[in-house]
Formats: structure tokens, sequence, C-alpha cells
């Protein structure tokens, strides 16, 4: 390759890796509040694209609106309302998703017990990619309350857990 072809292809390189962008990290503050409201959020400003991820420890996060980002991770708080809320990804190791409305997980989801309570209270959880769920002395995500586990992908549960009724 002449040396004229090498800067050609270094230049297109560097013009296409500069366009990638890391996904924006949005972490709740832990209080009980709407999804919409940005002055929760850190950095300011509401996750709602798929280029945005939500990290929610704590409080209730209600959805005002459905919304779709990259990737959900609940560690711990709530999820509620009737609207629907579409991700990517999931990592779910505490905490709960309850009322009427739906989330749907297009990407590959993990569900680890290992840590404490994962509760799934009158809502309805849609798995369309690959789903590994793990967890202790039998301890998996709780269905109560006519909750609804859809699951369209690959379910694989490992460890001692289960899903619970």
């Amino acid at each position: 390759m002449s040396r004229k072809t090498l800067l050609i292809l270094a230049a297109a390189a560097a013009a296409a890796l500069s366009g990638m962008t890391r996904a924006q990290d949005h972490i709740w503050d832990g209080t009980t509040n709407i999804w919409g409201d940005q002055a929760h959020w850190t950095p300011t400003g509401v996750p709602d694209t798929t280029g945005e991820n939500a990290f929610i420890t704590g409080g209730t996060v209600t959805l005002d609106a459905s919304y779709g980002i990259g990737t959900l991770n609940l560690t711990g708080g709530a999820i509620d309302g009737t609207f629907n809320l579409t991700a990517n990804t999931l990592n779910w190791t505490y905490g709960n998703m309850s009322d009427n409305g739906s989330t749907t997980v297009t990407g590959d989801a993990t569900v680890n017990a290992n840590n404490g309570y994962l509760s799934l209270y009158g809502r309805t959880l849609n798995l369309q990619g690959n789903t590994t769920q793990s967890g202790i002395n039998g301890y998996g995500p709780y269905l109560q309350n006519a909750a609804t586990l859809n699951n369209s992908g690959s379910y694989a549960i490992s460890d001692d857990s289960d899903i619970n009724t």
C-alpha cells in the first residue's frame, strides 16, 4: 500500500472514531418524583433516548410518559406508573417495578437476586433478548398482583434462583 493510501485510511478511521460517543449516564437522586423531572437526575436532564442510561439506587421514579433508554440499572428503589419504559439492556439487582405499565427489554438482561428483593408488582416485564438470572436460597423476582413476565428470547436460571409467585 502506498503512503498516500495509508494516510487516507488513517484519516477515515480517525473520522469514524471521532463520531463515536459514549452513552450518557443519568443517576436518580433517590427521592420520590416523576421520571420527567430533570432536576432529580445527575447530570441534569431526563434519560429519554437509547444513547442515555438510567441508574436507580433508591427512591421511587414514577413514569409520567413512555420513555426509551439505553440501559436500565435498577439496584434499589422502585419504578412505577402506568406508562411504558423500553430499554436496550437491563441490570436488575434490587428493587421494585410496579403499576399497570410495562417494562420492555429489547436486548440482554441480567437479573441477580443475590443481594436482595426483586419485585414485579402488577407490572408487565417483556424480555426479548438473552436473560440470565442468578440468586441464592431460591431468591429471584417475585411476581405479585397479576404481574406478568413475558419472555421471547432465552432465559437461563443459574445457582439456586427461582421465579416466585
